[in-house]
Order: structure tokens, then sequence, then C-alpha cells
């Protein structure tokens, strides 16, 4: 009978044991949960505050991704319910609202003031990263990140963006009408801040 109680004893420590590691885990599982979800919500605060479109809709892309990393490692979690609750508004708006914002700000990068030549079809950029997008309207002016900028500009934001990732792919979005001249300009700033070479938008024929 002694013999029986300290099995029964043994078995009762060996749950208690697996129910602490249990909560241990949960524990680290809500905390790193709460680490993603504040990452989130730091990076829309910022992107709302941003006066700039590129700048925003980066921000608001890093919180979008941070939110489905947070469902997809924290799946029990509260927050992961709670920030997927349809009926649950995520600082205004739902993820797919967010998702759709992304997606708007990303399309005003483009000056719908320019208008592309014509080119035969040719081959897209590779890669699954946004190109530094430099628009050159009719009148030889220069708008970058839905913000109109001269060429000192421009080239700053060159040099920067070669700094953070040289690897960056530069699209040079001309009107169909603007003098070659400026498009060399850009072309050459881009070459002068370290990007080896930079790509010239055409309109592809229907």
């Amino acid at each position: 009978m002694k013999g029986m109680g300290l099995v029964l004893a043994a078995m009762l420590a060996g749950c208690a044991s697996i129910d602490d590691g249990r909560q241990e885990r949960e524990q680290a599982s809500a905390q790193a949960a709460n680490q993603l979800f504040e990452a989130a919500m730091k990076e829309i605060r910022l992107g709302a505050g941003s006066g700039k479109l590129g700048a925003a809709a980066d921000r608001y892309a890093r919180a979008l991704e941070g939110i489905r990393q947070l469902v997809k490692q924290h799946p029990e979690s509260n927050i992961a319910r709670k920030v997927m609750a349809p009926e649950k508004l995520f600082l205004g708006m739902t993820l797919h609202q967010l998702e759709g914002h992304v997606m708007a700000l990303r399309e005003r990068e483009r000056d719908v003031t320019v208008t592309l030549p014509p080119a035969s079809p040719a081959v897209p950029l590779k890669g699954n990263q946004r190109p530094l997008v430099i628009n050159i309207r009719k009148d030889g002016s220069y708008v970058a990140k839905g913000q109109p900028m001269d060429l000192g500009q421009i080239q700053q934001l060159l040099e920067e963006a070669a700094r953070d990732d040289p690897r960056l792919k530069v699209l040079v979005r001309a009107d169909g009408e603007v003098q070659f001249k400026s498009v060399a300009t850009v072309l050459g700033a881009a070459k002068a801040a370290g990007f080896p070479q930079a790509n010239i938008a055409f309109m592809l024929r229907p």
C-alpha cells in the first residue's frame, strides 16, 4: 500500500511538472504575441503620422505582416483572437481594409499626370521587392514617393536609398513627351548614387 502511494505521488508530481512546463510555454507565447502586437501598433502609429505616401505604405505593410505573423505563430493567444475577430475593428479598420489602404497608397506613388510612351512588350522587373519609382512629368519636373521634388532632392533620395539597400531597383517613369535629357539626368544620378542601372517604364501596346 505504501509503495502504491509512492507511485501515485510520483505520477502527480510528474503531472504538476507537465502543467508547469505548459504554463511557462503559454506565458512565453503570450509575451511574444504582445511584442508582435506592440510592434504592429507602432508601425501603424508611425505610418499614420508620416507625411510621405511611400513611408506610410511601408509602415502599414510591416504592420500587416506583423499581424499575420502574430496569428500564424500564436493562434491561441487572446491578442490573435481579438485581432482576427470579424466584428472588431483594428484601429478603425479591419485587416482587409488595412491591406486595401496599403494598395491605395502604393498606387498613389505612380504620378497620374505622366503619360508613358508606347513600346513593344518588354520583360517585367524581376523579384518581389517594390522598386523606387521616379516620375518625370511632361514639363520635366520630378515626383517620387508622391511628392514633387527638384533634382537635388532626387539625388538625395537615391543616395539614401542606395545606402539602405544597394540592391533596390530604380524605375524611371517619364512622360512620352519629355526630353530625354531629363531621363538621362536621373539615370546618371542613380548611377552616381551607387545603382549600376535603372529601368525605364514604357506603356505596353494592347
